[in-house]
Protein backbone atom coordinates (compact mmCIF):
# COMPACT_ATOMS: atom_id res chain seq x y z
CA UNK A 1 0.00 0.00 0.00
CA UNK A 2 1.41 3.26 -0.90
CA UNK A 3 4.49 1.91 -2.62
CA UNK A 4 5.82 0.54 1.20
CA UNK A 5 5.92 -3.20 2.16
CA UNK A 6 4.87 -4.19 5.55
CA UNK A 7 5.67 -7.21 7.78
CA UNK A 8 3.44 -7.94 10.38
CA UNK A 9 3.93 -10.27 13.58
CA UNK A 10 5.50 -13.66 13.46
CA UNK A 11 7.18 -15.69 15.48
CA UNK A 12 11.24 -15.59 16.35
CA UNK A 13 11.03 -19.14 17.24
CA UNK A 14 10.69 -18.46 21.12
CA UNK A 15 7.66 -16.07 21.03
CA UNK A 16 4.53 -14.69 18.86
CA UNK A 17 5.74 -11.34 17.80
CA UNK A 18 3.87 -7.87 18.41
CA UNK A 19 6.22 -6.22 16.24
CA UNK A 20 5.03 -4.06 12.56
CA UNK A 21 7.85 -2.80 10.32
CA UNK A 22 7.57 -0.92 6.73
CA UNK A 23 10.37 -1.01 4.21
CA UNK A 24 10.65 1.93 1.56
CA UNK A 25 12.26 1.09 -1.73
CA UNK A 26 12.55 4.67 -2.49
CA UNK A 27 15.38 4.91 0.41
CA UNK A 28 15.73 1.50 1.12
CA UNK A 29 15.48 1.84 4.79
CA UNK A 30 13.30 -0.21 7.22
CA UNK A 31 10.87 1.49 9.91
CA UNK A 32 9.74 0.34 13.21
CA UNK A 33 6.02 1.22 13.37
CA UNK A 34 3.40 1.15 16.69
CA UNK A 35 2.70 -2.61 17.27
CA UNK A 36 0.37 -4.86 17.09
CA UNK A 37 -1.97 -5.55 20.29
CA UNK A 38 -1.88 -8.92 20.83
CA UNK A 39 1.33 -10.67 19.10
CA UNK A 40 0.52 -13.50 16.55
CA UNK A 41 1.53 -15.84 14.16
CA UNK A 42 -0.34 -17.62 11.17
CA UNK A 43 -2.67 -14.39 10.40
CA UNK A 44 -3.92 -13.36 7.48
CA UNK A 45 -3.57 -9.36 6.48
CA UNK A 46 -4.80 -7.03 3.71
CA UNK A 47 -4.84 -3.72 2.17
CA UNK A 48 -8.36 -2.30 2.38
CA UNK A 49 -9.70 0.93 2.16
CA UNK A 50 -6.46 2.68 2.81
CA UNK A 51 -5.79 0.53 6.09
CA UNK A 52 -3.70 -2.42 6.78
CA UNK A 53 -5.59 -5.33 8.62
CA UNK A 54 -4.63 -8.36 10.24
CA UNK A 55 -7.27 -11.16 10.78
CA UNK A 56 -6.31 -13.77 13.49
CA UNK A 57 -3.76 -15.77 13.84
CA UNK A 58 -2.20 -17.79 16.86
CA UNK A 59 -0.66 -16.25 20.48
CA UNK A 60 1.34 -19.15 21.17
CA UNK A 61 -1.78 -20.74 23.21
CA UNK A 62 -4.75 -19.56 21.26
CA UNK A 63 -6.11 -19.26 17.92
CA UNK A 64 -7.53 -15.74 17.82
CA UNK A 65 -10.60 -14.21 15.27
CA UNK A 66 -9.27 -10.59 16.90
CA UNK A 67 -9.27 -8.00 13.68
CA UNK A 68 -6.93 -4.97 14.15
CA UNK A 69 -6.58 -2.52 11.55
CA UNK A 70 -3.87 0.56 11.32
CA UNK A 71 -4.43 3.52 9.73
CA UNK A 72 -1.11 5.01 8.29
CA UNK A 73 -2.42 8.89 8.60
CA UNK A 74 -2.90 8.49 12.29
CA UNK A 75 -0.34 5.71 12.80
CA UNK A 76 -2.19 3.24 15.15
CA UNK A 77 -3.97 0.52 15.48
CA UNK A 78 -7.97 0.09 16.01
CA UNK A 79 -9.61 -3.06 17.07
CA UNK A 80 -12.10 -4.11 14.58
CA UNK A 81 -14.93 -6.46 14.56
CA UNK A 82 -13.90 -10.27 15.51
CA UNK A 83 -14.33 -12.80 12.67
CA UNK A 84 -17.13 -14.99 13.51
CA UNK A 85 -14.68 -17.95 14.11
CA UNK A 86 -11.40 -17.95 14.94
CA UNK A 87 -8.50 -18.93 12.55
CA UNK A 88 -4.87 -19.92 12.05
CA UNK A 89 -2.80 -20.79 8.66
CA UNK A 90 -6.02 -18.96 7.11
CA UNK A 91 -5.91 -16.96 3.77
CA UNK A 92 -7.58 -13.66 2.98
CA UNK A 93 -8.11 -12.14 -0.43
CA UNK A 94 -10.35 -9.27 -1.81
CA UNK A 95 -13.12 -10.39 -3.82
CA UNK A 96 -16.58 -8.25 -5.22
CA UNK A 97 -15.03 -5.14 -3.03
CA UNK A 98 -15.04 -7.27 0.02
CA UNK A 99 -12.42 -9.04 2.69
CA UNK A 100 -12.90 -13.23 2.28
CA UNK A 101 -11.63 -14.79 4.95
CA UNK A 102 -10.90 -18.81 4.08
CA UNK A 103 -10.89 -22.14 6.04
CA UNK A 104 -7.48 -22.02 8.46
CA UNK A 105 -7.11 -23.92 11.57
CA UNK A 106 -9.43 -23.68 14.39
CA UNK A 107 -9.68 -25.94 17.23
CA UNK A 108 -7.86 -28.46 16.66
CA UNK A 109 -8.33 -29.53 13.26
CA UNK A 110 -8.78 -27.50 9.93
CA UNK A 111 -11.92 -26.24 8.45
CA UNK A 112 -13.77 -25.43 5.43
CA UNK A 113 -15.80 -22.54 6.56
CA UNK A 114 -15.67 -19.02 4.74
CA UNK A 115 -16.81 -15.45 5.90
CA UNK A 116 -16.75 -11.98 4.87
CA UNK A 117 -16.94 -8.58 5.85
CA UNK A 118 -19.62 -6.65 4.63
CA UNK A 119 -20.42 -2.92 6.19
CA UNK A 120 -18.83 -3.60 9.49
CA UNK A 121 -20.31 -7.29 9.83
CA UNK A 122 -19.12 -10.73 9.16
CA UNK A 123 -21.25 -12.88 7.29
CA UNK A 124 -20.66 -16.58 6.49
CA UNK A 125 -19.98 -17.64 3.13
CA UNK A 126 -20.76 -21.19 1.38
CA UNK A 127 -18.11 -23.44 2.67
CA UNK A 128 -15.13 -25.05 0.82
CA UNK A 129 -15.93 -28.57 -0.48
CA UNK A 130 -12.76 -29.72 1.75
CA UNK A 131 -11.19 -28.60 4.84
CA UNK A 132 -7.69 -26.97 4.71
CA UNK A 133 -5.03 -25.03 6.31
CA UNK A 134 -2.03 -23.56 4.72
CA UNK A 135 -2.79 -23.28 1.77
CA UNK A 136 -2.56 -20.37 -1.16
CA UNK A 137 -5.58 -18.32 -2.23
CA UNK A 138 -5.88 -15.93 -5.29
CA UNK A 139 -8.51 -14.65 -6.93
CA UNK A 140 -8.27 -14.56 -11.11
CA UNK A 141 -11.20 -13.71 -13.37
CA UNK A 142 -13.80 -13.23 -10.84
CA UNK A 143 -12.93 -16.60 -9.03
CA UNK A 144 -11.12 -17.53 -5.94
CA UNK A 145 -9.03 -19.97 -6.51
CA UNK A 146 -7.81 -22.02 -3.50
CA UNK A 147 -4.86 -24.59 -3.79
CA UNK A 148 -3.42 -27.12 -1.96
CA UNK A 149 -3.05 -27.14 1.86
CA UNK A 150 -2.81 -29.26 5.15
CA UNK A 151 -5.88 -31.98 6.84
CA UNK A 152 -5.72 -34.41 9.50
CA UNK A 153 -1.68 -34.01 9.20
CA UNK A 154 -1.13 -34.81 6.14
CA UNK A 155 -1.01 -32.27 2.47
CA UNK A 156 -3.24 -32.26 0.00
CA UNK A 157 -3.69 -31.88 -3.83
CA UNK A 158 -7.16 -31.04 -4.02
CA UNK A 159 -8.19 -27.12 -5.58
CA UNK A 160 -10.98 -25.77 -6.14
CA UNK A 161 -12.63 -22.33 -7.33
CA UNK A 162 -15.60 -20.03 -5.68
CA UNK A 163 -17.54 -18.05 -8.20
CA UNK A 164 -19.70 -15.72 -6.13
CA UNK A 165 -22.15 -18.63 -5.34
CA UNK A 166 -20.56 -22.16 -5.37
CA UNK A 167 -17.42 -23.70 -4.78
CA UNK A 168 -16.64 -25.93 -8.01
CA UNK A 169 -13.08 -28.56 -7.22
CA UNK A 170 -10.78 -28.10 -10.33
CA UNK A 171 -7.94 -30.39 -11.24
CA UNK A 172 -5.45 -31.60 -8.57
CA UNK A 173 -2.51 -30.37 -8.18
CA UNK A 174 0.80 -32.38 -9.86
CA UNK A 175 1.46 -33.35 -6.39
CA UNK A 176 0.07 -32.88 -2.80
CA UNK A 177 1.13 -29.15 -1.27
CA UNK A 178 1.05 -27.29 2.01
CA UNK A 179 2.47 -23.97 3.05
CA UNK A 180 3.54 -23.17 -0.52
CA UNK A 181 3.04 -19.87 -2.46
CA UNK A 182 1.17 -18.55 -5.07
CA UNK A 183 0.40 -15.88 -7.25
CA UNK A 184 -1.53 -14.60 -10.59
CA UNK A 185 0.26 -12.36 -12.70
CA UNK A 186 -1.76 -10.85 -15.43
CA UNK A 187 -0.65 -10.30 -18.81
CA UNK A 188 -0.11 -6.80 -19.75
CA UNK A 189 -1.97 -5.41 -22.82
CA UNK A 190 1.04 -4.74 -24.57
CA UNK A 191 2.03 -7.98 -24.23
CA UNK A 192 0.01 -9.46 -27.37
CA UNK A 193 1.53 -6.75 -29.49
CA UNK A 194 5.10 -7.20 -28.49
CA UNK A 195 4.82 -10.93 -29.47
CA UNK A 196 3.26 -9.62 -32.08
CA UNK A 197 5.66 -7.73 -33.62
CA UNK A 198 8.46 -10.37 -32.58
CA UNK A 199 7.02 -12.99 -34.85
Amino acid sequence: MNNIIYVIGGSDSRNRLRSFDSFDPSTNKWKTLPPLDVGRSDGAALAYRNRIWIFGGFDGNRTLSRVEAYDPLTNTWTDMPSMIEPRSGHCAVLFNGKMFIIGGFQHGRSTNTVEYYDNGIWKSAPPMSAPRSNFDAVVVDECIYVIGGHVSEESIGHCEKFDGEIWTPIHYLTKPIAAGAAMFIEKPPHVAKLLGRLS
